[in-house]
């Protein structure tokens, strides 16, 4: 049995892939693209400066995850973010704009979170009154690791960029790795 295309509705098809695929994919250039990694790039550079409102937000996430054990310890969430920030660096890459949403890359350099409390559990095995010396010591010994994330943004009905939430989430994701 020998098989027969129609070399017009193969094309018609093959075209029809094509721009699927491609309006799936996303852009990573236009305006779109670049209102997105700009608004990523002015908050990035709120939390490395810790402008008060990008410090008010990462205190309260990590307060939410982490008041009783640092209250244990003694330590504040002020002193905490203080030190952890003073190393922190990033880069902002490519966007990826599909629609009214977009995912932007960035390179973050910063001290490893999951290690230094894997560290700190380990060495303190509970005893977290006696824990704040021991913060600070893996903190100071800890040296900072570039890592990948990717934040989500949205475009507002006013065509204004939006990474908020998106940022918050990477952030969160990011001590976890």
């Amino acid at each position: 049995m020998t098989r027969r295309f129609h070399t017009p509705a193969l094309l018609a098809l093959l075209t029809a892939l094509v721009l699927a695929l491609v309006g799936c994919g996303g852009t990573t250039t236009g305006a779109d693209a670049e209102a997105a990694r700009a608004c990523v790039q002015t908050a990035m550079e709120d939390v490395r400066t810790q402008a008060p409102d990008a410090r008010q937000a990462v205190l309260d996430e990590l307060e939410s995850h982490a008041k009783k054990p640092l209250a244990k310890m003694g330590v504040s969430a002020e002193d905490l973010v203080d030190d952890y920030f003073r190393d922190f660096s990033f880069e902002v890459g490519e966007a990826t704009v599909t629609g009214n949403s977009a995912q932007v890359s960035v390179s973050v350099t910063c001290r490893p979170v999951r290690d230094i409390v894997t560290q700190l559990v380990e060495k303190c095995a509970g005893k977290w009154e006696a824990a704040a010396p021991t913060l600070w010591e893996l903190l100071d010994g800890s040296e900072p690791q570039q890592v990948q994330i990717s934040v989500s943004c949205t475009k507002e009905s006013d065509g204004t960029w939006s990474c908020d939430e998106g940022l918050k989430r990477a952030l969160t994701d990011l001590c976890l790795k």
